[in-house]
């Protein structure tokens, strides 16, 4: 156990290790912005605010789209946020923003109106409150689609780095991490790890079996093993998420083998990683032909809202203080401000 939970404080790790732009000890509230490229070509960018000790009143926050990308709509906010839209412009206005909370994704549609458009991973935000006032800048990262497949090869060691000691591993561009322990597979094999379109509406309704119902699903990756091996320990996941998701809420998994049919998969510990941008699963017993599918409660993820006091109960299974003690140097991306303390910036990867 003490092991699964050192390599996943390696996969959250992973997940960001951007450095902060203008930190401020002082300021009262952290912002993020993120965009996730569709498999149409279009952008959904999200952003994220958050508090530390302190609560703030009178809350806004707006985006400019920036020529070379058109609005097109609002997509996700809680009932909490008023949303306003005028042409290239959108706001979000809260009257009240708890201590130690973290509210987002705010999610909004863009298009790109040329193909050999730059789009930037992360758009400028502005944001005001009773008695203060902070900007992000644009990142200057520019998206870049994953691929849909890609493959390890594995053997008797595991996943290792450089120096063949056990590392969490990337799989190609798939945007994948995986994390197989020395000794879990018996013979060399080439891992194929494909990730594959999430059903949604009517569509997932009859993918997934009606136990399902209610849940908004991230991701779904299929795994085969050439040749096929014993696999004899389980192994930890990461996966790209089709849309961003609010860090740390607690997620459901379910897996099929060949030709057989969806079952809850337990024993697994499932959240959603502190980029907001993954789905991390700790004990999947990988099988040749093997598909998981990771979700999280539609109601839950349509508040958008997390605190330090419902933190502990969504990450389980002794993960909450993994996450607290984690992450305080995963500093992700486009976090300019730093509130003084609270477990969502200690969440997201900031003390």
């Amino acid at each position: 156990m003490i092991r699964r939970v050192i390599f996943l404080l390696l996969v959250i790790a992973l997940l960001g290790v951007v450095p902060l732009a203008a930190q401020t000890d002082s300021v009262p509230l952290l912002m993020r912005s993120v965009g996730i490229l569709d498999p149409d070509g279009s952008v959904f960018y999200s952003v994220y605010l958050a508090t530390g000790d302190t609560a703030l009143s009178t809350v806004t926050a707006s985006v400019t789209v920036p020529a070379g990308l058109t609005f097109e709509a609002s997509v996700l906010a809680p009932e909490t946020v008023t949303v306003t839209t005028d042409g290239a412009t959108i706001a979000w206005a809260l009257a009240e923003l708890p201590a130690d909370t973290l509210i987002g994704p705010l999610t909004f549609h863009v298009t790109i109106d040329a193909a050999d458009t730059a789009i930037p991973a992360g758009l400028a935000v502005q944001a005001t409150w009773a008695d203060g006032a902070a900007d992000l800048p644009q990142s200057e990262d520019v998206l870049t689609a994953f691929t849909t497949t890609g493959s390890l090869v594995i053997d008797a060691a595991g996943t290792v780095d450089e120096a063949s000691d056990p590392a969490v591993v990337s799989v190609g561009d798939t945007g994948l991490l995986v994390y197989i322990p020395a000794g879990a597979i018996s013979a060399e094999t080439t891992i194929n790890f494909e990730r594959l379109p999430v059903p949604t509406g009517a569509e997932a309704a009859e993918f997934f079996p009606p136990e399902a119902e209610g849940t908004w699903w991230c991701s779904v990756v299929r795994m085969t093993l050439e040749p096929d091996v014993e696999v004899s320990q389980p192994i930890l996941l990461a996966i790209p998420t089709r849309r961003a998701v609010t860090p740390g809420l607690a997620s459901g998994g379910f897996f099929r083998l060949p030709d057989g049919d969806w079952q809850v998969m337990t024993g697994s510990t499932m959240f959603v990683s502190p980029d907001g941008l993954h789905t991390i699963a700790n004990g999947i017993q990988l099988t040749n032909g093997l598909e998981v599918a990771y979700g999280v409660s539609d109601s839950t993820r349509l508040s958008a809202t997390i605190n330090g006091t419902t933190l502990g109960t969504n990450v389980t299974d002794g993960t909450s203080n993994t996450v607290r003690d984690g992450t305080s140097n995963t500093i992700v991306q486009q976090f300019t401000t730093q509130p003084t303390s609270g477990i969502i910036a200690i969440l997201i990867g900031i003390r």
